[in-house]
């Protein structure tokens, strides 16, 4: 497999790690197939992911050990990192500001997108951004119980006498419900679970995770 396609965005495979100039902002995330080697000079900033709503900006050249699910900068050579296995890294970029969020239902549930959107509200434009949802479980796996989809009324799917939920679709309403234009919200085409071959999916038992990185270069 040597690409993937998602409307008119293509992702490159090379060395276990998808790679995108996507705009001018460099994202990347890794595969099982991945060596371990970063592909970056610059210091990856990453954090103690907690499943919440709490997202930090970071300043090149700082020190940084956060608890969070999300970060943004303005400066250029700073690479963000989160770590997932079927959740969704969530990338998004304007003109000024690259945005690397990790969400979950439990995230998505606190508000850590509306959070993001609040941010680029005010320090950056929504409407011009450009929002790209990496490899999670989409709704095709994503098996929930009641307590779960009571938050999630409207984006769910029951089959066989299971719920399941499409997290994705509540991801990209929010964006949508924000102004953005549907042309410029992009999502990787495969799911975690479907694709375990090439991606980490703690429902599959995995311990590993996928690296997700961006870059504003």
């Amino acid at each position: 497999m040597e690409s993937a396609r998602s409307n008119n965005f293509r992702i490159r495979l090379s060395e276990g790690i998808f790679y995108s100039n996507f705009y001018n902002i460099k994202i990347s995330i890794t595969t099982k197939l991945w060596d371990g080697i970063y592909p970056f000079n610059s210091r990856i900033h990453s954090l103690k992911q907690v499943h919440g709503e709490r997202i930090i900006e970071v300043k090149k050249g700082s020190l940084f050990k956060k608890e969070g699910d999300g970060f943004f900068t303005s400066d250029k050579g700073v690479v963000l990192e989160v770590k997932t296995a079927d959740c969704f890294p969530v990338f998004i970029s304007d003109k000024n500001l690259i945005m690397l969020l990790h969400v979950g239902w439990r995230g998505a549930k606190k508000g850590i997108v509306e959070k993001g959107i609040k941010i680029f509200q005010e320090r950056g434009n929504i409407k011009d951004a450009r929002v790209f949802l990496g490899p999670g479980i989409k709704k095709c796996c994503y098996e929930i119980k009641e307590d779960v989809a009571k938050f999630f009324e409207e984006f769910i799917e029951k089959r066989d006498k299971k719920i399941y939920l499409d997290l994705e679709k509540f991801i990209i309403d929010k964006f949508l419900n924000a102004g953005l234009k549907k042309e410029n919200i992009f999502s990787f085409p495969h799911c975690t679970s479907c694709r375990n071959d090439l991606f980490y999916s703690h429902r599959k038992g995995d311990r590993g995770r996928i690296r997700a990185w961006i870059l504003k270069e």
